[in-house]
């Protein structure tokens, strides 16, 4: 019996902890884009949640990089997650 997992799109700050989420595009201007592109957050790259708590900053690894990004950042990360 095969199970099939479930894709959930959403913005890295509903991401939990511990979590691995693939970018799908960033809502943002050109200045934080061009930013968020030279830190590695590229479409298609995986991002995993290092620490997320409800509130403040996230701490997520990027091409083997810790980052910390602030909530509101986050919020212009579109990812999509899979549950298995």
């Amino acid at each position: 019996m095969s199970t099939l997992s479930e894709k959930t799109i959403t913005t890295l700050d509903k991401v939990p902890e511990g979590k691995v989420a693939t970018l799908i595009s960033i809502e943002a201007g050109k200045g934080l884009l061009s930013r968020l592109l030279n830190m590695g957050f590229i479409p298609g790259s995986k991002i995993k949640v290092l620490v997320n708590n409800g509130k403040g900053v996230l701490v997520v690894s990027v091409h083997d990089t810790e980052i910390s990004i602030s909530r509101g950042i986050a919020q212009k990360l579109l990812v999509m997650v899979e549950s298995p």
